[in-house]
């Protein structure tokens, strides 16, 4: 899938909130970096899919990811998602806050 269907795809599933899915690493991360689930929602939203599709070397599930980036209350965000073809979800693998 081109960068720019992933773009739209994320737009859309996360217009939804039961559609985004927090693995516990990424839960981690937003409470190190005070970030609530309402401004990773707010990122997929409105953000923009800036790399991928890619499969780390190191992925568990071998799905391709996307990095999404926004700028969200003052903060310029990064968050990384996986689009199961099987699922209509998104999954958060992590979330980051650019300088």
């Amino acid at each position: 899938m081109q960068r720019s269907e992933a773009g739209q795809i994320i737009r859309e599933r996360a217009a939804r909130s039961e559609q985004i899915v927090l693995v516990p690493h990424a839960m981690v991360r937003m409470r190190e970096r005070s970030i609530d689930f309402l401004d990773v929602q707010r990122c997929l939203r409105h953000g923009k899919a800036i790399r991928g599709p890619y499969v780390p070397s190191d992925s568990i599930t071998d799905e391709p990811r996307y990095d999404v980036e926004a700028i969200v209350d003052g903060d310029w965000l990064r968050v990384v998602v996986e689009l199961p073809d099987e699922r209509s979800d998104i999954v958060v693998v992590t979330v980051i806050v650019l300088q």
